[in-house]
């Protein structure tokens, strides 16, 4: 007996798919759901037409059919309901994996679909891009102010320099801001004024090794220290310093020794003369000045005393 092909009922059919979206499933899990619900069906739609036409004890005139429909062998073999079965699951991978792929690219492309961001309306755009009447008005002060400025530290660097006072030059120029229509001039002269401060720093240094030839020490320390930092021969001069300073203690303590030999003498006046040339940088000024004072009072002594004999 030939087994009976079911016929897929209204139930079997596959339903629409926009409720599966509304409650978020997956596509995995939609895609098994439904295949599984088909599949029953046909199950379940098989099961009765084969039993179908199974004797009852309702039919006894056929008895002797059915025990001998019964003992004899069906037409299909048990061994051939393993071709069909093997059949039947080949179609159900496939429908499957065909029904899945759909479903789950159905979904892709609706969760997947970009939202295009809203433009601005044109009237907005405009807003945004044009600037107010006080923007305007401002950045044209601010300008102006800037412009104002940069010419005052220019022709004040100029003032500087012809003063020689080539640091402050510089340093008026360092300050113009840029953007401003002097900014270029400012570039150059800050050229042409550190050139001339190295030249003037170079001639300080020159000063300094005369004065120190010519044992005037203090005055060749003070050009010594005049010496900007920035400049080429500032480490040289440095290295000169305590040179200098040395050199001006010993001079300054034979000063003193000569102040005292002529002030052992009573020549007071040439012992203050030693003494004034002294610097005040060096130790032996304050023992100097006190001795300015008290030979000065000396002086005066004498003065007093050789009045008073003239008049007697």
């Amino acid at each position: 007996m030939a087994r009976p092909t079911p016929e897929l009922t209204t139930h079997s059919k596959l339903v629409p798919l926009s409720w599966f979206y509304i409650t978020g499933t997956s596509a995995g899990l939609i895609a098994t759901s439904i295949a599984s619900h088909y599949y029953a069906e046909q199950l379940f739609e098989i099961e009765p037409a084969y039993s179908a036409d199974v004797p009852t004890a309702s039919t006894p005139s056929k008895t002797s059919e059915l025990i001998q429909e019964q003992t004899q062998p069906t037409v299909i073999e048990p061994e051939s309901w393993q071709d069909v079965l093997a059949e039947e699951i080949t179609l159900w991978k496939r429908d499957f994996s065909t029904f899945s792929e759909r479903a789950q690219a159905e979904l892709s492309e609706n969760f997947s679909r970009p939202v295009p961001p809203k433009p601005l309306a044109a009237r907005s755009i405009e807003q945004v891009a044009k600037p107010k009447p006080w923007q305007q008005n401002l950045a044209e002060r601010t300008r102006n102010q800037l412009e104002y400025r940069a010419q005052r530290l220019v022709q004040a660097a100029f003032d500087r320099a012809q003063q020689q006072d080539f640091a402050a030059a510089i340093s008026f120029l360092q300050q113009v801001p840029k953007g401003t229509s002097v900014r270029e001039k400012a570039e150059i002269k800050l050229i042409e004024y550190r050139e001339m401060w190295n030249v003037r720093a170079e001639y300080w240094l020159y000063r300094a090794k005369y004065l120190a030839y010519s044992e005037d020490y203090a005055g060749a320390i003070a050009y010594l220290r005049q010496i900007p930092t920035e400049t080429a021969v500032y480490k040289e001069a440095q290295q000169k310093i305590p040179q200098y300073v040395r050199a001006r203690n010993k001079q300054a303590d034979r000063l003193l020794q000569q102040a005292s030999y002529f002030a052992a003498r009573k020549r007071f006046s040439v012992a203050n003369q030693y003494l004034r040339l002294i610097p005040q940088e060096a130790p032996a000024y304050a023992v100097a000045k006190d001795r300015i004072v008290e030979y000065s009072q000396k002086m005066y002594a004498d003065a007093q005393a050789q009045s008073k004999r003239q008049t007697s």
